[in-house]
């Protein structure tokens, strides 16, 4: 087969997959997330107090740093670090829970079923490109948990803010 005829073959697929591609994601009534608008949902204060409907849909559910603060003292709440245990051991926020997700699937499951349901979940790794704390609190939600929210500065913002105190 000519060498010449199989590049223009190869550059053909890649173009009709690209624009199959984006024709999906015109398509979606929510978009993907590598042409999303890169605007994140914060979660208002008043359903983080609320003690109404519960938040089972935790991918636009995001917290602030300030937020964060407020809650670290809250009973209601509690704080899972989805980091491994090397990184949890060398420092994590206020009295977080490690449970990585990469963990032993009957380690990490029985961490998971250990929680208790009538608190409300805020779930932080690395921060920034970090997807740990997105795949745990997916679990969470898939696992009949309520409530659960992301800290998406995660460890990273939480240290960087408070480095001076």
């Amino acid at each position: 087969m000519n060498k010449k005829l199989l590049f223009y073959e190869i550059i053909g697929i890649v173009v009709v997959a690209a624009a199959l591609g984006l024709i999906y994601n015109a398509l979606q009534p929510k978009p993907l997330p590598m042409i999303s608008t890169g605007e994140i949902a914060i979660v208002p204060d008043s359903l983080l107090i609320s003690q109404g409907q519960a938040n089972t849909e935790i991918l636009d559910k995001t917290l602030t740093y300030e937020q964060v603060v407020k809650l670290l003292d809250n009973p209601d709440f509690i704080f899972i670090d989805a980091r491994d245990k090397e990184k949890y051991e060398a420092g994590h926020i206020g009295n977080a829970t490690n449970i990585f997700p990469y963990e032993e699937e009957d380690i990490y499951m029985e961490k998971i079923y250990s929680l208790p349901r009538d608190k409300k979940i805020v779930v932080y790794c690395d921060g920034g490109n970090c997807d740990l704390s997105h795949h745990l609190a997916e679990d969470l939600v898939i696992n009949g948990y309520e409530n659960v929210f992301i800290y998406s500065g995660g460890w990273e913002q939480w240290s960087q803010k408070n480095s001076g105190q």
